[in-house]
């Protein structure tokens, strides 16, 4: 009767009829269905204000009517004004929040409130990631990591915050960043990467960079796709990943002697490393003294070619072990 009595009825009468029939619509669970009839027609009349302040003024009745809360964020991202949409997205968090909360919350407000929250998690994300300044940015991520530590974007926004660090070129502060984040989540790869890598410019302990480098290996075989990137962005950053741990158990086994080890890890990592002069330059050299140790004269030939004609650190070294070598394979023949 309620339902039909408020469908037969205009927009003024059916908020009349909500102010003065609440408790008969609370009793039927119609308040959600009540305020989308309200809202379907505000909407065709073009008036998206007065569907948002009654959303507001029946939130502020209960504040876990989380239903209405996605329903007002939806309006309000189609008025299409730039504050309006992450403010709303902010109360709808909140809203879930508390149904999350709250031990008396019924099942199905709890399944929306999940579905909400990852919702203004993602809205919260690209939000940061649409952010020019790197100040801004790093600000914005610091406050998300802070507020949404369960967050099923809090993989990608760590990475955001490590990657802007790393773009602006200061090393020691990415560092601290990846220090930072592995604080609060020591599986997280990028940063593990960032550290190891860091760590094998020392070259103290090649047991420790082959440790790292190991469970970087381990954490990408086991972990699933995060949230905010596409199956293609996660294969590729995936591959890089692998890629570069690789290359630092290639290192460690050079400084050990290990040069078996050392060629079979190093060439993996190589095609990714090619972008980089400096890095392919030592990746290069470093396949050519391990081909070289072990006896694979052809191949450390070829390798030190390569790397002589790298602009990179160990261009020198490789044309000067590049003619040591031809010398010797020479005198054999």
């Amino acid at each position: 009767m309620l339902k039909e009595l408020f469908l037969q009825s205009s927009v003024e009468t059916k908020l009349t009829l909500i102010d003065q029939l609440r408790g008969d619509f609370e009793k039927a669970e119609l308040i959600p269905w009540a305020y989308e009839q309200i809202c379907d027609a505000f909407e065709a009349a073009g008036d998206l204000d007065r569907a948002l302040a009654t959303g507001e003024r029946l939130l502020d009745r209960d504040p876990q009517e989380i239903e209405i809360a996605l329903k007002m964020l939806k309006v309000a991202e189609k008025k299409q004004e730039a504050d309006l949409a992450p403010k709303w997205a902010e109360i709808a968090a909140r809203v879930s929040d508390s149904v999350l909360a709250s031990p008396q919350a019924g099942k199905r407000r709890i399944e929306l409130a999940r579905s909400a929250r990852i919702y203004t998690d993602y809205l919260a994300y690209c939000e940061i990631l649409h952010i020019a300044d790197p100040t801004a940015k790093v600000e914005r991520v610091q406050e998300f990591l802070r507020r949404r530590k369960d967050s099923v974007y809090r993989f990608a926004a760590e990475d955001l915050y490590l990657e802007t660090w790393r773009q602006s070129g200061d090393t020691r502060k990415t560092l601290e960043a990846a220090k930072k984040i592995l604080e609060q989540n020591d599986s997280n790869v990028a940063a593990l990467t960032v550290v190891a890598e860091s760590y094998m410019k020392s070259e103290s302990d090649p047991r420790k960079l082959v440790a790292y480098a190991t469970r970087i290996l381990d954490l990408l075989e086991r972990q699933p796709k995060p949230e905010g990137l596409t199956g293609a962005e996660w294969f590729k950053k995936k591959t890089l990943l692998a890629a570069r741990a690789h290359w630092i158990i290639g290192t460690a086994a050079i400084q050990q002697d290990r040069f078996g080890d050392a060629d079979r890890s190093i060439r993996v990592a190589l095609p990714y490393l090619k972008g980089d002069n400096r890095m392919a330059s030592a990746a290069l050299f470093y396949l050519g003294w391990a081909n070289y140790r072990l006896g694979k004269l052809s191949d450390a030939i070829r390798f030190n070619r390569e790397c002589a004609l790298v602009n990179g650190p160990y261009r020198d070294h490789a044309e000067k072990n590049l003619r040591a070598i031809q010398a010797e394979t020479s005198n054999r023949n």
